[in-house]
């Protein structure tokens, strides 16, 4: 037998990433992040809404929100900006009231057109004014109102126990639902 040389162990290149098929990706961290925040902070844009203009699928853009975080942080930002800005003084306009100026164009008896201007007035909003209030201060104007009430009700019908002694099984079945019923009166 001859004996063995021992070899040197070869030096592996580093492994590259598994191709896991499919196209590349066409979202750009420097890009996409930026677009989806102006898009949803100026126009409130939905998934479906921002899909289209971005021109991806919508199973591609719920991809990019899991496996881009900072998409996904652009995203909601934008939606929150939108709200806060828009929803926000679109809601207190409502609680408030509003005037608006139109346009409107009719055509006069001899045929010609006249454009009017005129004002429409927006009474505030009952529904709009309580929202805002319990939203703004929610302990000066609560959703609901807690109300407890502590003590005994009670009812004196006049028997003693010698009269409940001689009382019967069904009279005193009779007597429970009665009284049961005069509490149930008396609580509400």
């Amino acid at each position: 037998m001859k004996p063995t040389k021992k070899r040197k162990p070869r030096k592996r290149k580093p492994e590259a990433p598994k191709n896991l098929g499919g196209r590349p990706t066409e979202y750009d961290p420097r890009i996409h992040p930026k677009i989806v925040r102006e898009l949803c902070k100026t126009y409130g844009s939905i998934d479906k809404t921002a899909c289209k203009i971005l021109g991806v699928s919508i199973p591609t853009f719920y991809s990019w929100k899991k496996s881009h975080p900072e998409f996904l942080a652009a995203l909601r930002e934008g939606k929150e900006l939108y709200d806060s800005d828009k929803v926000e003084s679109t809601c207190l306009r409502m609680a408030l009231g509003y005037e608006r100026d139109n346009k409107r164009t009719e055509t006069l008896k001899d045929g010609t057109k006249k454009e009017i201007t005129f004002t429409n007035y927006y009474a505030p909003s009952i529904e709009a004014i309580k929202f805002w209030l319990r939203n703004r201060s929610p302990q000066r104007w609560p959703d609901n109102r807690n109300i407890s009430a502590t003590g005994e009700v009670g009812l004196n019908i006049g028997l003693t126990d010698a009269d409940l002694g001689a009382l019967g099984r069904k009279e005193l079945e009779q007597l429970k639902r009665i009284l049961s019923k005069v509490a149930k009166s008396q609580a509400t």
